[in-house]
């Protein structure tokens, strides 16, 4: 299983997460059973809400679940399209975040779950 945590950097277990997928400057990707980090620059992490493309970026790359701390309808739609599950966790870096995932303590998203305002802080899920 490969899982996606949005970050704030890349280093790698002890990344940060950012509290929005489609503002994260990298994508971490972690492999299930080697827990070896791939990191992922997003080049749109600075642009402004709802011309979100950070989906795009995991497209081709085998990515069974994203656990992220919030993300907008659009994103979430996009994910959901390629089959990607997404999880909200309240952990501040991705060891933490993988830790809630796996004990299911981690909530699934929905649609109506996800972000529907704009800001930078969000709270979403």
């Amino acid at each position: 299983m490969r899982i996606c945590v949005p970050t704030l950097d890349t280093e790698g277990l002890h990344s940060q997460l950012s509290e929005h997928f489609g503002r994260a400057p990298y994508l971490t990707l972690i492999d299930s059973e080697r827990q070896a980090p791939e990191f992922v620059r997003n080049p749109g992490a600075h642009h402004a809400a709802g011309s979100c493309q950070t989906a795009e970026l995991l497209r081709g790359r085998t990515v069974d679940v994203l656990v992220c701390r919030g993300l907008g309808q659009k994103a979430f739609r996009r994910l959901e399209e390629m089959g990607i599950q997404v999880f909200a966790v309240e952990s501040p870096d991705v060891a933490s975040a993988l830790a809630e995932y796996r004990s299911g303590a981690a909530r699934a998203l929905t649609s109506e779950r996800a972000c529907h305002g704009e800001g930078d802080h969000h709270s979403c899920g």
